[in-house]
């Protein structure tokens, strides 16, 4: 059976129902979250839609569309979850208002309290591009006299970041595509403090966008 004309023909055609019911059950079902999981988030090339229901549904007595529907299904559940972020509360709710069964909801509540934190991850990494800060320190001097500043006993904050630039290869971990760079500056007491004031208000903008 050509089960990848099927597939073809299926995402061309798709227009799937809200339903989570699903035939696999216990390790099945859990088999199916972590493949989606690998397809989805950790760029395994090696599972492939063909690759799922050739594992996990051999022996099912059901149409090629109708194994594809419970695919897409959770395949967009997961995809949803992971871009909003969803917490396990957010999660449990989702799902008790739908016709999952009780066994696969516990399974999919406990694949996402121990993947979410890396699928969360591995999306961050996989959509910067651009520079992001790795590292982070700081220290206080004391910037003492001097013959050019013979008044200066202050305090100054040295600040200290550590940038990467390009991205990682999350399919593979790999950083050669990837080069680091540090940042290193001085601080007084008023420019610490119009850092801070700044830093609150973008905390405060972020909150905003997330809520």
């Amino acid at each position: 059976f050509c089960w990848r004309k099927t597939v073809h023909s299926f995402l061309l055609k798709e227009d799937m129902a809200d339903s989570l019911s699903c035939s696999l059950e216990g390790r099945a079902f859990q088999a199916l979250l972590n493949g989606l999981a690998k397809k989805l988030f950790y760029n395994d090339r090696s599972v492939t839609y063909e690759y799922l229901i050739e594992q996990l549904y051999a022996g099912k007595d059901l149409e090629p569309d109708e194994i594809m529907a419970q695919i897409r299904i959770f395949e967009k559940l997961l995809h949803r979850a992971a871009q909003k972020n969803w917490d396990i509360s957010k999660l449990e709710g989702m799902l008790a208002s739908s016709d999952i069964d009780a066994t696969n909801s516990r399974i999919l509540l406990q694949f996402w309290s121990n993947d979410r934190e890396k699928i969360h991850s591995s999306l961050a990494r996989s959509s910067t591009f651009n520079n992001r800060l790795n590292d982070f320190s700081w220290r206080v001097d004391m910037q003492t006299a001097s013959k050019r500043t013979p008044e200066i006993n202050t305090p100054i904050a040295v600040i200290e970041f550590g940038l990467q630039s390009g991205y990682r290869d999350v399919s593979t971990q790999d950083s050669s595509i990837a080069s680091s760079s540090t940042v290193r500056f001085g601080m007084n007491r008023d420019e610490v403090a119009t850092l801070i004031d700044q830093l609150e208000q973008v905390q405060k903008a972020v909150d905003s966008a997330s809520s």
